[in-house]
């Protein structure tokens, strides 16, 4: 029986010396354009299901309809989301589980990712023609939408476990892959893919959502609501400042600022990003008469100790002691709301960091400062880190692209993460 170590490295030069699979994987997959309504979600599936099926799993490609997900607490109602989706209760969904077993006594890993992409809304955005759907290589970058998040993740999933299989005649354990649909739309796909294992047990779940070399083993959560601001309409040549509830909106901004300084505060992460955004500002009919109302529509990127109702309840005293308006805005629902994830068994993040530093790959452990599915896993049960390739900065943007170090670098670092919670010595 040949040793861990010629194991290892035999699989992490195998890796290198079959690069060029990965990166076609990854092209074919944003030539697919997966993205909702179209047929492309189904043929990435079927061909993420052929390539599994050749590297010697048990592959299944499952139907489901969002309807019989309703009674789930954790059922996202993804109309709400828009006009664009209001077809989706009646539409077929799909996604792919794929599975292995080993010998006994190692943990079942579940490794989770999302094969459908974000809307490509500008795409005169982009460098050139097409781009977005492209899949090129440029100066070591492969570019298109979905590279980054998460269709490169997906393709080093696959690449690995391919790389991996004829290695691990000794292992211990299992692996359950799950790919699926709409975790850009609320995450109904891994929630289909959880109900359908019937409360089977995994030890360890696996996001491999753009991390940007970080680690994590917490996810913030998603919360939405609207702050409607008031006015009181005149003439526009009689009209004071807050006559215009535009001008009330001014002060509120500021209000908005201070709350995501304190959520940044209470987080306390290692790297700072923003926790407060406010992108959909409506109000008004007439450049000349003074708004009565200004709507603006807030998210809230929160880390699991601090819950939406206690940032809420901060903005809205702040707001009730603004001296300015003769009525002060008000806090409304709006939107979704789900929370994020954490889990303190720091085994599985020690792990992946000593591969990393095995793999020389330079990895820190941190937040994923974004909502995920993480928090359907962790539902579940399933203590869940959210590790993968690329920066979460580059994704939805226009020319959103994925270095092919980044993937290299990553399959590295997830083959000896596998191997060594699979050795027989272990």
């Amino acid at each position: 029986m040949p040793s861990a170590d010629a194991v290892s490295q035999s699989v992490l030069s195998a890796l290198r010396d079959r690069e060029e699979e990965l990166t076609g994987l990854l092209t074919d997959l944003i030539r697919h354009h997966p993205v909702y309504g179209t047929d492309g979600q189904i043929t990435a599936l079927e061909l993420l299901r052929t390539r599994l099926t050749a590297a010697g799993f048990s592959v299944r490609l499952r139907s489901h309809s969002p309807k019989d997900l309703q009674p789930s607490p954790e059922y996202v109602d993804v109309p709400a989301l828009g006009d664009e989706f209001a077809d989706y209760p009646a539409r077929e969904r799909w996604f792919l589980t794929a599975e292995r077993e080993f010998g006994p006594g190692g943990p079942h890993v579940l490794l989770n990712g999302h094969v459908d992409v974000d809307f490509v809304t500008a795409p005169q955005d982009w460098a050139e023609p097409g781009l977005w759907r492209s899949g090129v290589e440029r100066d070591g970058r492969i570019v298109g939408r979905g590279a980054c998040d998460m269709l490169g993740g997906v393709a080093a999933y696959v690449h690995v476990l391919t790389v991996l299989a004829p290695h691990l005649a000794d292992a211990r354990g299992a692996v359950t892959v799950h790919l699926v649909l709409d975790e850009e739309i609320g995450g109904n796909g891994t929630l289909a893919a959880l109900l359908g294992e019937n409360g089977r047990r995994f030890d360890v779940g696996l996001i491999a959502e753009p991390t940007g070399g970080v680690v994590c083993n917490r996810t913030y959560g998603f919360h939405q609501f609207l702050v409607r601001c008031f006015g009181d309409p005149v003439h526009m040549a009689f009209a004071g400042g807050y006559d215009n509830a535009h001008r009330v909106l001014a002060d509120l901004i500021p209000e908005l600022e201070e709350l995501d300084e304190w959520i940044a505060g209470r987080t306390g992460a290692p790297s700072r990003t923003r926790h407060v955004m406010y992108g959909v500002i409506t109000g008004g009919s007439d450049a000349a008469v003074p708004a009565e109302t200004c709507d603006v529509q807030v998210t809230l990127a929160l880390p699991p100790m601090i819950s939406p109702d206690e940032a809420m309840d901060r903005l809205a005293a702040k707001l009730s002691r603004l001296t300015g308006p003769r009525r002060p805005p008000v806090l409304e629902s709006y939107g979704l709301s789900f929370p994020g994830s954490s889990h303190d068994d720091p085994r599985w993040c020690d792990t992946v960091l000593g591969s990393g530093r095995s793999c020389e790959v330079p990895l820190a452990r941190g937040d994923f400062p974004s909502a995920c599915d993480a928090r359907l896993l962790e539902s579940a049960g399933i203590p869940t880190l959210v590790y993968g390739p690329g920066s979460l900065t580059r994704a939805h943007s226009s020319d959103e692209y994925v270095t092919r170090k980044d993937l290299a670098d990553y399959c590295q670092v997830l083959a000896q993460t596998l191997l060594t919670l699979w050795s027989p010595h272990a």
